[in-house]
């Protein structure tokens, strides 16, 4: 008998190689999905945070990209979810322990210097608009940022208080806008810092805000250098500012041991998130690349 004429190609057989690659990128796209999760230690969920320091999440601001880096957002938007969240985490804090309330708050970051910053001095205005005199003064006399934040150039503060025996009242800001909160800048450039902030000068300024202000908030220097370890046990608590999805677990584990090797007391953790602000950079970023390779070269 001749053999008949497929009528079908017998290879290739689009279907079920399309069925197999399918099924192949599902199962790869599974095994690195599980692997990504398993090896991803960040902290990103309230329970993630109690499991991995023992302490309670305050707070949890999120910004997107219409916020400005350096915007007082309770005096700039009272109503808006930010400014809630802010009030949600000065609430936290002042019921997080009332047989020991908060006269001085030391709030210090692990990630980035600014995020401290900004939950300091929105968390003032909080505590602020709640009627409370506040007395915010910036510790991290090696990276200071206050200033910056605030939008002033750099002069007289903690360290010329500490070191000259400046006035405190000569040395105090307080912004028109906000008449219940006196700032207190870094100062100028010290020579050496951790003298300064573990002198006997250091401990009465503190007493001395605390009869002029009703809760005192000091931003902490950097996390890992010995400064943080003389300021934490002179304040009633420390916040820890981390960053959701980005600050490592075993990062903030350190954290948190070296500041209660020190008797201070952790007080909780705020969250900030990003997110929004950190895509625009990336996409800016991006176009910017690409507008500079666009660019015609120098005529020969």
């Amino acid at each position: 008998d001749e053999a008949a004429v497929p009528k079908n190609p017998i290879r290739p057989g689009t279907f079920l190689y399309a069925l197999i690659a399918g099924a192949v990128g599902l199962a790869l796209g599974l095994v690195f999905g599980v692997l990504y999760d398993y090896l991803d230690t960040s902290l990103k969920t309230q329970a993630n945070v109690e499991a991995a320091l023992g302490v309670s999440l305050l707070g949890w601001i999120t910004l997107d990209s219409a916020d400005q880096d350096h915007d007082i957002h309770i005096l700039k938007a009272p109503s808006s979810p930010i400014s809630e969240a802010f009030r949600s985490l000065r609430i936290n804090l002042e019921y997080s322990d009332k047989e020991k309330p908060l006269r001085t708050l030391l709030v210090a970051g692990i990630d980035e210097d600014e995020e401290k910053t900004k939950v300091a001095v929105n968390l003032a205005a909080a505590f602020a608009s709640a009627g409370r005199q506040v007395a915010l003064l910036d510790a991290d006399l090696r990276q200071p940022n206050l200033n910056r934040f605030l939008g002033l150039e750099a002069k007289s503060g903690l360290s010329d208080v500490l070191k000259d025996g400046l006035d405190l009242e000569s040395a105090s800001i307080t912004d028109e806008k906000n008449q219940s909160v006196a700032y207190l800048l870094a100062g100028h450039s010290a020579v050496a810092p951790l003298e300064l902030l573990e002198s006997e000068r250091m401990s009465r300024l503190l007493k001395n805000l605390q009869r002029k202000a009703e809760i005192v908030i000091v931003i902490a220097p950097p996390m890992f250098v010995a400064d943080m370890l003389v300021l934490a046990p002179q304040t009633d608590g420390v916040l820890l500012v981390l960053q959701p999805g980005r600050t490592r677990a075993d990062a903030a584990r350190a954290a948190l041991e070296q500041i209660t090797r020190t008797n201070a007391r952790v007080v909780g953790v705020a969250f900030i998130h990003n997110q929004g602000k950190q895509l625009v950079n990336r996409v800016f970023q991006k176009l910017k690349i690409k507008k500079t390779a666009s660019k015609p070269g120098p005529a020969a």
